[in-house]
């Protein structure tokens, strides 16, 4: 799809990947609206992007937020032909201790709000005679082996995932495409971020890998759209370790994260 003049809706606008996104698809000529819960990073974001951006403060993890929210943009622009749904939050913890309430909020945010941006668009996509619907994963849900410490948020993106295949085949005759994205290591607060059950757990940055930033991200991100392959894999930036070839992200893993259980220095 080309995205100029069109609606893009990018979830998790406020910060980091999402924030990156929505300021790419601006320059790309789109219509944007900003979705988070942080009034103020939204409303300053809207405001440098300039008259073809709003914000639209929602708590994703609230179905009836989510489809107030997509109301709202619907009444501002009229039509919604992208979805970025962006917004998540990373947990960490062997299985056997982590935090079930933390585990519920991941889940509430990554499965849940995922779902419920999708519910709110699709029909509304329908109407217009199709769209495009991008779900962001994660790289570490497509390791050919468990990294441990990263079970609950594997959990919420291979679900994600799920969600995302279903729904590619189920829309398919109507016009609604669905892209899944799958993220490498990115220069973001997301690992600060993280509900932690265990500070032994806190994620490191794995050795011999420098992160993505952001703005690499979006662009690639953004560069998709316009070609909406099914899947959109991403490496950590040129010159640095990529996805594609999964052994060394974890090799590199698995010396950031000892196997006896205890972070590396």
């Amino acid at each position: 799809m080309d995205i100029n003049n069109k609606v893009v809706v990018v979830t998790g606008a406020s910060f980091g990947i999402g924030r990156a996104v929505a300021q790419a698809a601006s320059l790309a000529g789109a219509k944007v609206a900003l979705v988070a819960r942080s009034v103020g990073e939204l409303t300053d974001l809207a405001g440098k992007l300039g008259k073809d951006a709003a914000a639209f403060p929602g708590d994703m993890t609230k179905k009836a937020d989510v489809e107030r929210v997509m109301s709202e943009i619907d009444a501002r622009f009229g039509r919604v032909d992208v979805l970025v749904n962006n917004a998540g939050r990373a947990i960490t913890g062997r299985i056997e201790e982590l935090h079930v309430e933390y585990l519920h909020q991941v889940m509430e945010l990554n499965v849940f709000g995922v779902l419920y941006g999708m519910q709110a668009a699709i029909p509304r996509m329908r109407q217009h005679g199709g769209g495009l619907i991008v779900n962001m994963s994660s790289g570490v849900s497509k390791l050919p082996h468990p990294i441990h410490g990263y079970g609950g948020y594997v959990a919420s993106k291979c679900a994600v995932n799920a969600l995302s295949e279903y729904a590619r085949a189920e829309l398919a005759a109507e016009n609604i495409r669905v892209m899944t994205v799958y993220p490498g290591i990115v220069a973001t607060n997301f690992r600060t971020n993280a509900l932690v059950s265990n500070d032994k757990w806190r994620l490191p940055i794995p050795t011999g890998i420098t992160p993505a930033s952001p703005d690499y991200v979006a662009q690639r991100m953004v560069h998709a759209m316009r070609e909406e392959p099914a899947e959109l894999r991403l490496d950590a930036g040129r010159k640095r370790p990529r996805l594609g070839n999964l052994s060394s992200v974890l090799s590199g893993l698995r010396r950031a994260i000892r196997m006896d259980g205890t972070a590396a220095r």
